[in-house]
């Protein structure tokens, strides 16, 4: 048997279960890789803060030298992970490489610890991965020989089309069918990154003009297996945020043939310049409505084939690729 193609890898990561962020992503990729590329890969919680010591110990008891260790995530985690004697990936997400701007002091001040510890760590590691070419432009250029782009998939096998006016029904039935639906997403609707009020300033900016035609709805509490629903259930995606590494919710709503409009963050410009429906706007709100404005939903355009580079089997493939580089 081939040494490389035996040995074991271990996705570590420190994501709480959560109906919507990245623990529950990484679940399903995880088990797709596992079932279709790779049955030696083990999904290892490293633990919270305060255990993250108790959990590296279990993590060097469990692995040798000829083994893999890929963390998903940098920061604390990260950090710690890469003082490890083992062959290690890192995966960078976004905020674990880029500082909040936004938000309370006590915020700012975790964010800036948490890059801190990001950058001081990459050169412990064998390969790093990040999300975007935005993002590869944030890693010091000394490490650019042993990073790669490799964005997160979407499993376009579950993120179809369904009938809009079911969908709708079922997820919006208090809102009149005339009305045109744009969706904001965040697990916390709070979350400084996402800016809700930037979103609910430019809709309601929309308003103003198109009498009353448009209506901010948002997915906070929705489990993931139910979102395909709910992106079928809108006419536009919106996102606002500050920085991101590369959203799942614009990945998402592409494959449901849903566009979007959003801030200029990761590589969303590239495909927004493929595309006739979606746009790229600054963070003002009034430039935000007058892209809102721009989509014409009339036109019927297959936003799900200009996402289909990021299909699972792709994204898997070229991280079997990576591991077997090792």
């Amino acid at each position: 048997m081939n040494l490389k193609k035996s040995r074991i890898i271990f996705w570590v990561h420190t994501f709480t279960p959560s109906i919507m962020n990245s623990g529950v992503f990484m679940k399903f990729f995880f088990n797709f890789y596992k079932k279709n590329y790779n049955n030696n890969v083990i999904l290892f919680y490293l633990g919270k803060k305060i255990n993250l010591f108790v959990g590296l110990k279990r993590l060097l008891i469990k692995t040798n030298r000829n083994d893999i260790i890929h963390v998903q995530y940098g920061s604390y985690s990260g950090f710690l992970c890469s003082l490890i004697p083992r062959k290690k990936i890192l995966t960078i997400r976004g905020s674990d490489l880029i500082p909040l701007t936004n938000g309370s002091l006590l915020e700012k001040i975790h964010s800036f610890f948490g890059v801190f510890l990001t950058k001081i760590s990459l050169n412990n590691y064998n390969k790093i991965i990040v999300m975007s070419h935005r993002m590869l432009r944030k890693i010091p250029s000394k490490f650019h020989y042993k990073t790669c782009v490799l964005t997160d998939p979407i499993d376009q096998k579950k993120f179809v089309l369904k009938n809009k006016i079911e969908c709708r029904k079922k997820h919006f039935p208090e809102i009149d069918l005339d009305k045109i639906l744009v969706l904001f997403t965040s697990i916390d609707i709070n979350n400084p990154i996402k800016r809700f009020s930037l979103a609910k300033d430019a809709v309601e900016k929309v308003n103003l003009i198109s009498d009353n035609k448009y209506c901010l709805v948002s997915a906070t509490n929705i489990d993931n297996d139910s979102m395909v629903e709910v992106y079928n259930a809108v006419d536009i995606c919106l996102l606002t945020s500050t920085h991101e590494g590369w959203p799942n919710c614009i990945k998402e709503a592409m494959s449901c043939n849903v566009p979007f409009v959003a801030t200029d963050v990761s590589d969303l410009s590239i495909i927004a310049n493929k595309t006739q429906t979606c746009f790229i706007s600054t963070d003002n709100p009034k430039d935000i409505s007058e892209k809102i404005l721009k989509i014409d939903l009339s036109i019927k355009e297959n936003l799900r084939k200009k996402i289909s580079f990021l299909d699972n089997s792709l994204i898997s493939s070229k991280l079997d690729e990576l591991y077997f580089s090792l």
